[in-house]
C-alpha cells in the first residue's frame, strides 16, 4: 500500500509538464499574422483613401475658363474689301491680332469670315486647354462641289507660330452644313486659311 500510494503524485507531475501541441502554437501565431496584416491593409487602405480626397480638393480649387471669340469682335468690312491688319480684343478680355479677317455679310451674315490663301488670327496670350470651332460648309449647288476653306492650326512658344502645324480633329454635322474642329493647344496659336477658298467661321472656343 505504502508503494502505490508514493507513485501518484510522480503521475501527476508528469501530466501536469506535457508540453502544449504543436498545432495549437501554429494556429495562434498565424491568428496573430493574420490579424496584423489585416491591420497594415486597413492603414493602406485609409491613407491611400486621404490621398485621393487630397487629390480631389487640389482639382476642385482650380479654375476652369471659358473663352469665346464672337463674330461682333470683329470689323466690318473696309469699302467692300478687308479691314486694315489690327489688334481685337474679345468680351471675356484676350487680344488677337488679325488680318484679312472680318465679319461676314450676306448670305455669311454671322460669321467670321477669312479670307483664302493669306488670312489668319493668332492670339497674344499664351494659352493650356483645348480649341473648338465651326465652320460654314460651302457647296456649289449645281454641281455638289465642296468649296469650303480649310483651316490650319499652329501652335508654338511665341506669337504668331507657323511652322509646328497642329492636327485637327474634323467632325461634319448630321444636316451636312457646318464642320467643327477641335485640338490641344500649349503656348500661342495661329488659325489660318491658306486654301483656295475663303472660310467663313460661325463659333470659336477655347476651354483652358
Amino acid at each position: 500500500m505504502k508503494k502505490s500510494i508514493c507513485l501518484l503524485p510522480l503521475c501527476l507531475l508528469l501530466i501536469g509538464c506535457q508540453e502544449t501541441p504543436i498545432s495549437s502554437i501554429s494556429e495562434s501565431a498565424s491568428s496573430e499574422a493574420s490579424s496584423s496584416i489585416t491591420e497594415t491593409n486597413i492603414s493602406s487602405s485609409l491613407e491611400d483613401s486621404s490621398v485621393v480626397e487630397e487629390v480631389s480638393s487640389i482639382e476642385s480649387t482650380i479654375e476652369h475658363k471659358t473663352y469665346i471669340l464672337e463674330v461682333s469682335d470683329f470689323p466690318l468690312n473696309d469699302k467692300g474689301g478687308y479691314p486694315e491688319d489690327s489688334t481685337i480684343t474679345s468680351k471675356d478680355g484676350l487680344s488677337y491680332y488679325i488680318h484679312h479677317c472680318m465679319q461676314g455679310g450676306g448670305d455669311n451674315a454671322n460669321t467670321i469670315q477669312m479670307r483664302k490663301e493669306d488670312s489668319y488670327f493668332y492670339s497674344n496670350t499664351a494659352l493650356k486647354g483645348s480649341l473648338t470651332f465651326t465652320i460654314k460648309r460651302k457647296i456649289v449647288e449645281y454641281n455638289g462641289s465642296d468649296v469650303t476653306g480649310v483651316p490650319s492650326l499652329y501652335v508654338g512658344s511665341e506669337k504668331h507660330p507657323s511652322e509646328d502645324k497642329v492636327t485637327l480633329t474634323e467632325t461634319v454635322s448630321e444636316d451636312g452644313l457646318t464642320k467643327t474642329f477641335t485640338a490641344d493647344i500649349d503656348g500661342y496659336f495661329t488659325l489660318a486659311d491658306e486654301s483656295s477658298y475663303a472660310m467663313y467661321l460661325t463659333s470659336f472656343t477655347i476651354e483652358c
